[in-house]
């Protein structure tokens, strides 16, 4: 049996622990993505290290992204840092060649890649 408080922690919750988690972990990603910008020379183990994080994080992201039935309202306060954020860090993990079908998947349903963006700029015309 269930307590009520553990009813907020539950997935699909509309819990303000969801806006925190999704807010933290957009802000944390930016934060990676940022380092390993500015580390280019860094060692070999270090840049493995924040690749592995870039990547559960985004895995951890895109659940959340399906679970969270407020998702993107709770990305509202992060947005201009998940919009610069994403596009660099599906590009690392995309060089990676390490990636499965299913997860450059969730990386297309996180952010559409740019062909996708020209394809509805055609549209209009």
């Amino acid at each position: 049996m269930q307590s009520p408080s553990a009813a907020g922690l539950l997935p699909g919750s509309t819990c303000q622990c969801n806006l925190e988690v999704v807010k933290a972990l957009i802000i944390m990603l930016h934060r990676q993505w940022m380092k390993m910008r500015r580390s280019e020379n860094s060692l070999c183990a270090y840049k493995e290290r924040m690749i592995q994080f870039l990547r559960d994080a985004v895995f951890l992201l895109h659940s959340l992204s399906q679970k969270d039935k407020l998702f993107h309202e709770h990305c509202l306060e992060v947005l201009h840092q998940y919009d610069q954020a994403m596009p660099g860090i599906r590009a690392i993990l995309k060089k990676t060649q390490k990636l499965s079908a299913c997860e450059e998947l969730i990386l297309d349903d996180l952010y559409p890649s740019e062909p996708e963006a020209e394809d509805h700029g055609m549209d209009s015309s």
